[in-house]
């Protein structure tokens, strides 16, 4: 390989490098698919039965680098889908990781969204036991995870009766899905569930 073409592959090597670089959103938007879920029956029906749809997360955008743009995308992309929930065309409830900031909280909020996730690390919190309720907005940016885990294996019935049974908002987790595997659930504290009155689920 002569020195010219050793200086052109020099140059477009570095001009790959620099485009993976600068364009990490473009290649996270092209590796991303949407899968059409919310627009499905299977989705209109938990829709009817009280579900709520709530984020996470969207593909190419980043909660350290601009919380409000995520929670902005999040709530364009159900409210251009489905309604979000019985009470309404937005969403309400909102996954926030617990880096965020007071000020990073208050700019999800002005999209909308008044419920920030769990165990967030704020020092304000909400229902984090039966006696620890809100007085104000903000400390529904900070719920207690309250009634375990809905996975099987790992989620106790008798420890979710118990915090029923003491009041308040009970608010229990479940990663329904690692990659392509589903995680099952606990079918009897689903089936307490059911028979129990308010209780709704967000995904």
């Amino acid at each position: 390989m002569g020195k010219t073409q050793r200086r052109s592959f020099s140059v477009f090597l570095g001009f790959l490098i620099v485009s993976v670089v600068a364009h990490p959103v473009a290649l996270a938007e092209a590796a991303w698919e949407e899968d059409g879920w919310l627009r499905t029956s299977f989705a209109k029906e938990r829709l009817d039965l009280g579900d709520e749809f709530g984020c996470y997360g969207m593909p190419g955008l980043s909660w350290s680098n601009d919380p409000g743009a995520v929670a902005n995308a999040c709530k364009t992309y159900i409210e251009e889908r489905t309604n979000a929930s019985r009470w309404g065309v937005s969403p309400l409830s909102i996954f926030t990781p617990p880096t965020l900031t007071m000020a990073d909280h208050t700019k999800v909020a002005s999209q909308g969204f008044v419920v920030h996730g769990d165990e967030t690390g704020l020092e304000d919190t909400a229902w984090h036991d039966e006696t620890d309720r809100p007085a104000d907005l903000w400390e529904w940016y900070n719920l207690g995870r309250r009634g375990g885990s809905l996975e099987k294996g790992i989620a106790s019935l008798e420890d979710l009766q118990t915090e029923v049974e003491a009041g308040g908002l009970v608010n229990l987790y479940w990663i329904g899905r690692v990659n392509d595997a589903t995680v099952r659930h606990d079918r009897d504290v689903l089936a307490y569930l059911d028979e129990a009155p308010n209780v709704w689920l967000t995904t």
